[in-house]
């Protein structure tokens, strides 16, 4: 979380994270640290855009489903 600015976003799937407290919610309920709908998380940067002081950076995440994730039980 050091690395985000003052008022970070997330989205995924369409869903927005803003706020340093929405977007740490995201990441633990996501799996990242161990707990959450995913395990063995992996992040591969597909793309990054800089404007100024903002950057975008489009990633690809991964996982083994082992949790309920947006109303959708475990799959594995």
């Amino acid at each position: 979380m050091a690395t985000y600015v003052e008022e970070p976003r997330v989205t995924i799937n369409g869903q927005n994270f803003t706020g340093a407290s929405q977007v740490r919610v995201f990441h633990d309920r996501f799996g990242f640290g161990g707990q959450g709908a995913f395990s063995n998380v992996n992040v591969v940067e597909r793309r990054r855009h800089s404007c100024g002081l903002r950057i975008v950076i489009e990633q690809t995440l991964s996982g083994i489903h082992t949790g309920k994730w947006q109303g959708i039980e475990a799959t594995g």
